[in-house]
Order: structure tokens, then sequence, then C-alpha cells
């Protein structure tokens, strides 16, 4: 008996991971071909996943259940921010196929506080503990949009408006209108701002009291991630920062805001 419950679990630990990679509603009948278990065996499995609220059932078809976000929503209570914010970067990094990171403030400029690199040959990125110049960094220009847009010349002095770059902006007025419309369209470009042959697109990350402590992005070589893209990699990089940020509004205690807290 031991054996068969077992068995029985495994069973429905791979039917409950395939249905979300699946990303459609599906049949015993299709479950039981897809993953060469008795169709008898199915129905049992999907019976119990649903009374317990792990799938959902309309009209035969199944789909994820709401439990299971409590779930992952749960994860929250126990870990920190590099933890929580792990599998939705490995996450954007395979979706995108580039490297994707967070950052955080620290001191005036931006923390890559984790990374997940992509995976292609060719591939952009910092290493973990980098700290760059937030005027120049898709990330560093969503903190100081979001947090610092009403004291920028108080944050940002003379001395902290470096070209690394012949796109770096170094300009006050210069920077406080792009980050006028980072605020507007929800997304920062560092557009070869750092490195020449090299861009990044961000977006914020939101804590508890709904007020930006993070951002998240992707940075990838120019010829893999031209101007036309923008919007389809908004789209994905955005689609992380809410995930994150519904997570993190799950936590019991406030996250810090900077890597110095």
């Amino acid at each position: 008996m031991a054996e068969y419950t077992i068995r029985n679990l495994e069973n429905a630990c791979r039917l409950l991971k395939s249905a979300a990679s699946w990303q459609h509603p599906f049949r015993v009948s299709e479950a039981s071909q897809r993953l060469s278990i008795p169709r008898t065996t199915v129905i049992r499995i999907v019976h119990a996943l649903t009374k317990q609220g792990l799938l959902q059932e309309s009209d035969g078809l199944y789909r994820l259940g709401g439990v299971l976000l409590n779930i992952k929503l749960g994860l929250a209570d126990h870990l920190d921010l590099d933890d929580i914010a792990r599998p939705v970067l490995r996450e954007l990094r395979d979706a995108t196929g580039e490297t994707a990171y967070l950052g955080i403030w620290d001191n005036g400029k931006t923390l890559i506080s984790k990374l997940y690199n992509s995976e292609q040959p060719l591939r952009a990125g910092s290493a973990v503990g980098s700290r760059v110049y937030s005027h120049t960094a898709a990330a560093g220009k969503i903190l100081m949009a979001y947090r610092f847009y009403d004291v920028l010349s108080e944050i940002w002095p003379a001395s902290e408006r470096v070209a690394l770059t012949s796109n770096s902006i170094t300009e006050l007025s210069v920077l406080q209108q792009e980050l006028a419309t980072v605020r507007k369209q929800g997304w920062a470009i560092d557009d070869e701002e750092y490195f020449l042959d090299i861009r990044c697109l961000a977006c914020p990350v939101y804590d508890q009291n709904d007020e930006v402590f993070a951002a998240i992005g992707i940075t990838a070589p120019k010829t893999r991630f031209p101007e036309e893209r923008n919007q389809e990699m908004f789209r994905m990089v955005q689609e992380a920062a809410e995930e994150l940020s519904k997570i993190v509004a799950k936590c019991p205690t406030p996250l810090p805001k900077n890597a110095s807290d």
C-alpha cells in the first residue's frame, strides 16, 4: 500500500508540473496520453487535486487551482529578497533569452543584487555585487524616477555625472526629462549608456506599501535587442516585475529599500 501511495503521489506531482508548462486547460485523456499514466489513475488524481483546490475543473477541462498561488506566495514568509527574486529572474531570463537582474539603491549608485546570466554564447551583464552609476543604468533610472525625482539635484551631485559612453546623460535637465518619461511609461532604457553595443530595460518593483524599492530588468547585446524590440521586452519585464511585486506584498515584514539597510 505504501509503494502504491508514493507512486500516485509522484504521478500527481508530475501532472501538476506538466499542467503549469502546458499553459492551457487539459482533459483527462490528454494528461493520460502525454504522461503515459493510465486513464483511470489520472481520473483519481485530478479528482483528489480538485478537491484540495490544486486544480479547477470546468466542463471536463482542468487548470491549475488558486491554492497553488497561495502556496507560492506563502514562501515569501521564509525568504529574503534574493530568495524571492530567484525564480522570477530565472523565468525572465528563460523567457527573453537574455541576462536578467535585480537592482536596488546603494548610496547613490545601483547595486546588482541578483543576476541570472543569459545562456547564449554572446551575453551581456555585470557581476552580482556590482555598483553602477544610476544615471547610466535602466534599473538606476527606475529608482531615481520613482524614489528621488523631486530631489534629483541633491542625490545626483556633479561628481556623479560621469559619462561612460557618448550616450551617457550628464546634464540635470536632460535626466529630469528622461525620468519624467520613465514615470509616464513605466519602464526605463539604458541605450548604450553604460557600455557601447549593450542595451538594458527595467521596470519598477513595489513593496507592501505600494512604493518602488527595486528594479528588475534585462540586459542584452544591441544586435539581439534593437529599439524595435522595446515593447516586446517591456511586456516580459513588466510581467516579471508585477509577479515579484505581488510576492513581496505578501511578505510579513518590510524588505529593505537600500543595500545598507
